[in-house]
């Protein structure tokens, strides 16, 4: 798990470093972006300055009943909606381990957006088409063999966000396409915690979150529920943005505030006019 945890943020550091130019939506695929200024805050607060925050964890579950119970029984808890983007077999192989299979009901039990963070946590901008879709569906073949009725997922968010934020044209056309088409629905974030650099440090992981909303940024924070310092992060976290007034929504509620519909609704009507399209030219 170590090696893991070692592997992911070197990941993280290189793809910082060589990272390329934001593509082109090309396809008008609907998503929440990296600069999503097209949230009708007004939809979401009733007071003003308003600072709505969805909280969103990826790379779980960490399969040990760590990290991963702590935050979801902490957002429980204390009534804060949260949203997670699994991954299937990079900690933990969820199809075998138990204990990540309960922590993943619990996530449905107690009513928290569910998304795919794809199978392996691999970089999709450079998978084949065929491994792009299986990366990102079999998350959803999983959930099937061990939760019933199992939930059905439309949220998706790519590992390291490529190609979304940075990456070719080509990349962004191809991964984009083939994750609409299965009626996936992608949420990028606003602000980074970068909680996995921050070993113990519980400031390192509250401090960017705080300047970026005392700088007047809102919307999508992005967090990870495997390492233990976040979950130890999180109530001082809560507590700060309480004091800075910031409102906790689900992805679904900002996705709502943007398009007036929720995700699946969305997807569903995005490939009923593709193929609309398709079908007349």
């Amino acid at each position: 798990m170590k090696f893991f945890q070692l592997i992911l943020s070197l990941s993280f550091m290189f793809h910082t470093v060589s990272c390329q130019s934001k593509p082109n939506n090309t396809y008008n695929v609907p998503l929440l972006d990296f600069i999503d200024n097209f949230i009708n805050k007004s939809m979401l607060c009733f007071t003003f300055p308003c600072c709505p925050i969805a909280l969103t964890f990826d790379d779980g579950p960490d399969g040990g009943g760590g990290a991963t119970d702590a935050i979801i029984n902490y957002l429980h808890g204390n009534k804060i909606p949260g949203t997670f983007f699994i991954n299937t077999k990079t900690w933990v192989d969820v199809t075998t381990d138990l204990i990540a299979q309960k922590s993943i009901k619990n996530i449905v039990e107690y009513g928290f957006n569910l998304g795919t963070h794809t199978i392996h946590h691999k970089d999709l901008s450079i998978l084949s088409v065929d491994d792009i879709h299986n990366e990102i569906v079999g998350v959803q073949t999983t959930l099937d063999k061990f939760i019933s009725p199992s939930p059905h997922l439309s949220l998706f968010r790519a590992p390291y966000g490529h190609p979304y934020d940075v990456g070719s044209q080509l990349q962004m056309n191809r991964v984009s396409k083939i994750a609409a088409d299965a009626a996936y629905f992608h949420v990028a974030w606003q602000i980074d915690s970068e909680d996995y650099n921050c070993g113990k440090n519980i400031t390192c992981v509250t401090e960017p979150i705080f300047k970026a909303i005392d700088n007047g940024q809102w919307g999508v924070i992005l967090m990870h529920f495997v390492y233990q310092n976040t979950a130890n992060a999180l109530p001082f976290l809560i507590t700060g943005l309480k004091q800075r007034k910031c409102t906790f929504f689900t992805i679904e509620q900002l996705i709502h505030a943007k398009y007036g519909k929720f995700s699946e609704e969305i997807m569903y009507d995005y490939n009923h006019q593709s193929k609309s399209l398709s079908i007349t030219s």
